[in-house]
């Protein structure tokens, strides 16, 4: 069945809107100035989502391998704090955020956050450690498919790939100062300092989203029973999968997601192998100075950053990097793993832009955070595989054979994205030259 079909909307085109020519169209009937101007505070939560995304995971690894968590537990502990049960959760979140208010569900994951990281002021404890993980899913699950609808709202649809630029810049901001923190943890030894650094992050978001909140009208819609809302939101996220669009932005979000797990979690463990807190520091901070790069170049620019060619091409330089990786940890040239992670920074500044804008040109505003949810199905499920296959991996083989593994998963995932929206343009062309014909015979 055709998603217009399971939906009842007609088929979304399968190319991301550009501005069309003429006069400014920032002005969008029925979307107010004060509303669309607001965007600022919702980037600001967003990098402080993002800044607590990327510290979280490499405060997990680390506190993990201290602690003797090894092989697949550590895999399982890495998949519970980056929202691996997301794949049973992201779409009721969602689906109750689009319903009842999407401030009200990102201001509750902020909390939990908080909670969370001052579980983490405790080094010693393994079973506070599986509970501050555990509550870090539940943040990763529930903020970022809301806060991303709450964005894109804030501007018209011609502006979408500017401000999918600037959010992507802001996303990697935020988790450059986490590789500050990382760096600053290492040398000073002072596990501590990331808790404290969790705990400043998530009260802050808190606090900007409760702000926001007060100062935006509520984005859910009519009240509905809870049990029906849910329901209906599962139902309509599942169905948004037959969407081709839906499914390109998966398995993108799948490779950048990747990215951030390879890198947050597998390079600080190379600190263990005799690198320096400035070489850890560091290719953290690469990645996310070019990934900042790159967003403000997509905002700026005038180029397609969703289409197959660009997206194909930066996960190929992903993949790349990650072998390159290994191949540093293997021959001991430990500072070189510097200038590959920023190479991966430019894949995660398309990768954020593309999976955005596929997704957003696919649903429309007042199921932006289910739809956004359903392109998160799929890497909830990656987010179980990949982290139990590298803990495996780093207990079996070592650290360099994870970062081979991770490149053989950016490549599988580029062969994915090259098929998938190589068959979509097809279906397209065949399905316009159809129509002209059956113009050609009516006329």
């Amino acid at each position: 069945m055709s998603y217009a079909r399971a939906t009842g909307r007609p088929e979304i085109p399968d190319t991301v809107p550009r501005r069309p020519p003429g006069p400014d169209n920032a002005a969008v009937p029925g979307r107010s100035a004060r509303s669309a101007g607001r965007a600022r505070e919702v980037l600001i939560a967003l990098g402080c989502y993002f800044f607590l995304a990327n510290l979280m995971q490499s405060t997990v690894s680390l506190r993990g391998v201290a602690l003797h968590v090894r092989g697949a537990a550590l895999g399982i502990l890495l998949a519970l704090c980056s929202g691996g049960l997301g794949i049973v959760t992201d779409l009721g979140f969602a689906a109750y955020a689009d319903g009842r208010g999407r401030h009200k569900v990102v201001s509750f994951a902020f909390a939990v956050a908080l909670g969370s990281a001052l579980l983490l002021f405790d080094e010693r404890s393994t079973t506070l450690l599986w509970l501050a993980a555990l509550g870090f899913g539940v943040t990763a699950s529930a903020t970022a498919t809301p806060l991303l609808a709450l964005l894109s709202g804030r501007v018209g649809q011609w502006r979408q790939t500017r401000l999918q630029g600037i959010n992507g810049s802001v996303q990697r901001f935020g988790a450059l100062i986490a590789a500050g923190f990382v760096g600053l943890s290492l040398a000073l030894h002072s596990p501590a300092g990331l808790a404290g650094g969790l705990a400043g992050g998530a009260a802050l978001g808190l606090v900007i989203t409760w702000a926001d909140g007060k100062a935006v009208p509520a984005s859910g819609g009519a009240p509905a029973r809870l049990g029906a809302l849910l329901r209906n939101g599962y139902v309509r996220g599942l169905r948004m999968l037959r969407n081709r669009r839906i499914v390109i932005a998966s398995v993108i979000n799948i490779a950048i997601n990747a990215i951030f797990l390879e890198t947050n979690s597998f390079v600080p463990l190379l600190h263990d192998r005799g690198a320096s807190a400035l070489v850890v520091s560091g290719s953290l901070a690469a990645r996310d100075v070019l990934a900042v790069v790159a967003g403000l170049a997509i905002a700026h620019g005038s180029h397609d950053v969703s289409s197959a060619v660009i997206v194909v091409f930066a996960l190929a330089l992903s993949a790349l990097a990650a072998v390159g990786m290994g191949l540093c940890v293997h021959f001991s040239v430990l500072v070189a793993v510097v200038p590959l992670c920023a190479v991966q920074g430019v894949t995660v500044g398309v990768g954020i832009a593309a999976t955005n804008l596929h997704t957003i040109s696919a649903t429309v505003d007042e199921e932006r955070a289910v739809g956004m949810a359903a392109s998160t199905v799929g890497l909830r499920a990656a987010l179980i595989i990949v982290p139990l296959l590298a803990g495996t991996v780093l207990s079996a083989y070592g650290l360099a054979w994870v970062f081979y593994l991770f490149g053989t998963v950016s490549a599988a995932l580029g062969i994915a994205v090259a098929v998938l929206m190589t068959s979509s343009q097809a279906v397209t062309l065949a399905t316009a030259a159809g129509h002209a014909g059956a113009a050609g015979i009516d006329g």
